[in-house]
């Protein structure tokens, strides 16, 4: 799989499990986006949520619990239920 390829699944899976949990602020543990996470993947999600969260698309709270924001909620990865 390429690199844009899992990025793009595992920001689909952040903003899902936001979109599900909003406006709760949710923990974004790797194990709960994919179950028996590799390290390796562990550390494409850290560097997904790093990107969202400089591209403001993801929101983190001082207890490091993150939110979507209103760009979060609009992108094309994020569902629309």
């Amino acid at each position: 799989m390429k690199n844009n390829d899992t990025f793009n699944t595992i920001a689909t899976l952040i903003f899902k499990h936001l979109y599900n949990n909003f406006p709760t602020p949710s923990q974004l543990d790797p194990e709960q986006l994919i179950s028996d996470a590799s390290d390796h993947q562990g550390e494409q999600i850290k560097g997904t949520i790093a990107f969202l969260l400089h591209e403001e698309y993801i929101f983190s709270t001082p207890s490091a619990a993150f939110l979507l924001t209103e760009k979060g909620f609009s992108h094309a990865l994020c569902p629309k239920f």
